[in-house]
Formats: C-alpha cells, sequence, structure tokens
C-alpha cells in the first residue's frame, strides 16, 4: 500500500540535500514533488516569462536563498535551483494564490498546472488535500510555503516510507508542531489563499522573528478529606454458666394398715373413696434482661493551620548584547580554523557559528571569571539542545573563541 510522505523545511539547500538522498535511496524522481516559496529575484531570474527553468543559462550569485535563510551556503541560487532542476522532473516557476511565485517540480506542480494554479479548491491548499493530505495538515503546510518554506512530498510503499520518512528527518525538516504554535502565538489561525503573498523582506523577517514565552507558574491551595483512622465498636452475646443452690420441698404418700379393735357402725359399711395427692416442688429459672452499662461513640474536631511549601516555575530572560567586537577579531578565528582537522571537512562558515558561541560565553556574565572545566559542561548542555551530538566536532572551535574573547578582556 502506498504512503504519502511530506517534509518541510527552511532551506532549499536542505530539500535539495534531502531529494538527493532519496533518489540515491531508490525513489523514482516521478514519485518526489517539491514546491518552494521563491519571492527572491534571484530565483525568478533562473526562468523565463513562461515559468520554464532556463538552466546553466543563469548568472549565479552567492546570495541567500529567501526560500530559507542560508539556503545556498557555500553557493549560488543558481546552483541550488540547478541541483533541483536536475533531480526532479518538470521543475517550473509557477505564481500560487496565497504563496505568490513558486518553484514547483514533479506531480504536485502537474496537479497545481491542471487546476489553473489555484483556480480549484484554493491552489496548493486544495492540490495537497487532492493528493491524500488530511486537510488540518494541508493547511499548515501551505501556510509553511507561504512563509518561506519548501514543502517535500512523495509517495512510497510502506515497505520503503519509513526510511523516506528519516531521510527527510535528517536532513533538517522542521518540527510542524512547534512551528504551528509559534505561528499561533502571533495570531495565525488557519491558511488563507486569499491573502496577498509575503515578499522578500517579509519572509526574512519571519526567519528571524523568535517568539520566546515568558512562563510563569501559580499556585492554589485548597483541602480535601483525608481518612487517617478511627475505632470500629462490634457488639456480640456471650454466655456464661451461673449456678444456684434452691432448696425444694418433696411429699409422698404412704398406705399402710394398722391394727384396730373398736365396734363397726353403719358408716364403716359405706362405699367410699380417698384420695391423697402427692406434691413436690422443682426449680423455675425465670431471667431478666436490664443495661447496666453504655459504650458512647463521639468525636472531637480541632482546626488548626499547617504551612504548605512548595516551589514554582517561571521564566528568566537574559538578554545579552553582542558587540562588534567578534568580527574585529574573525580573522584570528579563521587562521584557527585553517590550521585545524575541521578544514579538511567543513567551510569557515559552516564552523563560524561555533566561534560565535564560544564568544558569547565569554562575554556572558554567568560565566566570567570562571575556568573552562567549570562551565563546559553548562556549554556543552546549551550547544547540544540546538546541535545535538556534534559537541566533540566542534568543541576545540568553541573553546578557542572562548578563550580569545576571555584573553582580550
Amino acid at each position: 500500500m502506498a504512503k504519502t510522505v511530506v517534509a518541510l523545511y527552511d532551506s532549499l539547500s536542505d530539500a535539495r540535500e534531502a531529494i538527493r538522498d532519496l533518489v540515491d535511496y531508490g525513489i523514482a524522481r516521478d514519485d518526489i514533488s517539491l514546491v518552494a516559496h521563491a519571492s527572491h529575484e534571484e530565483i525568478r531570474n533562473q526562468f523565463d516569462e513562461s515559468g520554464r527553468y532556463l538552466g546553466d543559462d543563469t548568472v549565479e550569485v552567492d546570495e541567500g536563498n529567501q526560500a530559507g535563510e542560508g539556503a545556498a551556503t557555500g553557493a549560488g541560487i543558481g546552483a541550488v535551483v540547478g541541483g533541483v532542476g536536475g533531480l526532479l522532473v518538470g521543475l517550473g516557476l509557477l505564481t500560487v494564490p496565497g504563496v505568490g511565485p513558486a518553484l514547483a517540480a514533479g506531480p504536485l506542480a502537474s496537479t497545481l498546472v491542471g487546476a489553473g494554479v489555484g483556480g480549484a479548491a484554493g491552489g496548493l491548499l486544495g492540490a495537497l488535500i487532492g493528493a491524500g493530505i488530511p486537510e488540518e495538515e494541508a493547511d499548515v503546510l501551505a501556510e509553511g510555503v507561504r512563509r518561506g518554506g519548501t514543502l517535500v512530498m512523495l509517495t512510497a510503499q510502506d515497505n520503503v516510507a519509513e526510511e523516506a520518512s528519516a531521510i527527510l528527518d535528517r536532513h533538517g525538516a522542521i518540527d510542524i508542531d512547534q512551528r504551528v504554535t509559534q505561528w499561533r502565538e502571533g495570531g495565525w489561525d488557519r491558511h488563507e489563499p486569499e491573502r496577498e503573498p509575503l515578499t522578500t523582506a517579509q519572509v526574512e523577517e519571519e526567519r528571524e522573528r523568535t517568539v520566546i514565552p515568558i512562563v510563569e507558574e501559580d499556585v492554589e491551595i485548597g483541602k480535601r478529606q483525608v481518612e487517617r483512622g478511627g475505632v470500629r465498636v462490634r457488639t456480640f452475646t456471650s454466655e456464661e454458666p451461673v449456678e444456684r443452690n434452691v432448696n425444694l420441698h418433696d411429699e409422698t404418700v404412704h398406705v399402710h394398715r394398722e391394727p384396730a379393735n373398736r365396734p363397726a357402725s353403719d358408716a364403716d359399711f359405706q362405699d367410699r373413696s380417698v384420695e391423697m395427692h402427692e406434691y413436690t416442688e422443682e426449680p423455675v429459672v425465670r431471667k431478666s434482661a436490664r443495661v447496666v452499662e453504655e459504650v458512647v461513640l463521639d468525636k472531637d474536631a480541632r482546626d488548626h493551620t499547617e504551612t504548605v511549601r512548595d516551589t514554582l516555575r517561571h521564566t528568566e530572560v537574559d538578554v545579552e548584547g553582542l558587540d562588534d567586537d567578534f568580527s574585529r577579531y574573525e580573522q584570528t578565528f579563521r587562521g584557527h580554523f585553517r590550521d585545524s582537522d575541521l578544514s579538511s571537512r567543513y567551510q569557515y562558515d559552516d564552523i563560524a557559528p561555533a566561534y560565535r558561541y564560544g564568544w558569547s560565553l565569554a562575554n556572558n556574565e554567568r560565566f566570567r571569571g570562571r575556568e573552562w572545566d567549570e562551565i563546559e559542561p553548562q556549554a556543552r548542555e546549551m550547544w547540544e539542545e540546538r546541535n545535538q551530538g556534534t559537541w566533540e566536532e566542534f568543541r576545540e572551535s568553541v573553546r578557542n573563541s572562548w578563550m580569545e574573547a576571555r584573553n582580550r578582556r
């Protein structure tokens, strides 16, 4: 089953390198699309009035591609555009509603041209939705191109889509969720194809704008009832043997004959019956119950004041001025670079951020008067936040600049 994989870049040259690796991996050129903001005049100079790529007849200049900051380090815009043209099918220059001039190549370019460049379903937004991108995601991608980005999209089978996505990420694809958060903080809601395209200056301003949220935690102290113990009283009936001595009366009737010698009368010859009853006493047990004690359950309640201690986080902003001293001593750093092993693998412009980072550390109030071994762990942590896994590669450049700045104070 085929999947659609997309990525957004700030740099056209990063997108070009990602596409090159995709092709080397085996992704068909016909399955890869590119749409890039092209407000910069030097990009438009690579095409004729109909939008056809002029190829090697154009003049290369050593300017940054405004479709993304630093898009052509060490190469002209013409070389970057030419590199894309050599990798993808049908590179052309289109005017897309809400985006403006745009480089486009691959199936997505054909869709835009076939729809009259936005005549149907909202330009790039409609083309992305038509390609199977969910509307919410397509809305973000279209806005990313409008704000100077470069979109790369491809179709791949399940067994290669995961690796294709990893290739795109390795070349600096932006974190779309993080970028959308920044846009929303600036008041953005959704992509509007009818809006005026950004100019070159506006794209530059967009790249330079950084939003730093100032966060402060608050605390609310409440209370809840918590069971912490108690008592349970259970009653039950028990039996206890008792005995008492009782005097009882018994009667026994005895019949016996006694000798007699007296004259008999008529009464003696009368029939009669005589009864004598025997009586005996037996114990009678009668019990009565009465309450002899009561168990009472009650409780004491009291209020008390308890101090609750916690910590609250907040954002502090350390604003550090960047003076011109760095540029005054940049030749020193260039000399250090030429003498280092890095010169065999990089251009100086690639390493310059490391030298500037070391210089800024030395001018930061938090690190002044401290030794390198003391500040290195924190310096490494801050560097790795933006340049993960590269500290050991550029450590000596940072340290050299830090020492240079520290010795000149």
